[in-house]
């Protein structure tokens, strides 16, 4: 039997900006200042909410949270664009 959990639960495999600051120990409006200066990983949009991948969110803090620019460095797949 499959479950379905909201988006701030414990379970959740996706975030939303609030159980991302939560998570994070921050405000909300911190968080956005973040995600603003590019210091979190990219954000996914279904329609104008932004959400973060759990799984990406772990990852990136055991990494000691680098910047967006060297986080997508660091992950497999990572193609520079060229001109």
């Amino acid at each position: 039997m499959e479950t379905s959990h909201p988006t701030g639960s414990p379970c959740s495999p996706i975030l939303r900006a609030e159980a991302l600051a939560g998570l994070m120990e921050v405000s909300a409006r911190t968080l956005r200042r973040w995600e603003l200066k590019g210091l979190l990983p990219r954000p996914f949009l279904v329609g104008s909410q932004k959400y973060w991948a759990r799984g990406e969110i772990e990852e990136w803090i055991s990494c000691q949270c680098p910047n967006r620019t060297l986080w997508e460095r660091m992950r497999p797949g990572y193609r520079r664009k060229t001109s």
